[in-house]
Parts: C-alpha cells; structure tokens; sequence
C-alpha cells in the first residue's frame, strides 16, 4: 500500500470548508487505496478546534482487514491534519441512533 498525498495539516484559523475541499480532494486516492467507501463527518466543528477529535462515520462496500482500517483512520487524519476516529455507519447507529447518524456532514460518497 502507498501512503497517500497528504497536501498540509490544519493550520490556525483555517476554515471548516478549507479542510473538507482538502479531504474531498485526496479521497479519490483513498477509495483507490481502501476500496469504495461513503464518509460522514460527525461533529464538524472538530475540525477547527484543538480541543476535540473529529468523528468520522465510514460505510464500505467491502470489507477491510484491522490493518487496513487503521491506515484509512490514518490517512483521513493525515488529509485533515489531526488525529480522527473512524467508525463503521452501522456500528454509530447501534449505539446513537439513525437520527444521530443523519445529522452527520456527507463528505465523500
């Protein structure tokens, strides 16, 4: 596997669109890497703040191993510059509810 392009970690100030129109730009390489995958983002205020760890919801069209898994958690946190957790869409509806999962930002499909 290559790691994927990473174009500049998150700087101060930067804008919430900024991010997400960096992370749309690279998930083509992504879905090239890990397969077809639809991507949510939970709390998008996470993005352009320290304080918190930006939750991203995946649902795959096939499966991935552990390993593979962590480096797609990894590579969407590379694209947006800080550390993410990467959650299966099934999994967050079981323990939040459809309606929760709903409200998530679409950002790659």
């Amino acid at each position: 596997m290559t790691r994927p392009t990473v174009l500049s970690s998150s700087k101060p100030g930067e804008s919430l669109e900024a991010v997400l129109d960096r992370l749309r730009l690279v998930s083509p390489r992504l879905k090239q890497e890990y397969g077809a995958f639809t991507l949510w983002l939970v709390n998008p205020e996470a993005l352009t703040t320290k304080r918190m760890r930006p939750v991203f919801l995946v649902e795959l069209e096939k499966p991935l191993t552990l390993i593979q898994f962590i480096g797609l958690e990894q590579a969407i946190g590379r694209a947006v510059g800080k550390k993410v957790l990467l959650v299966q869409r099934n999994q967050y509806i079981e323990k939040h509810g459809e309606q929760a999962a709903h409200r998530a930002l679409l950002i790659s499909g």
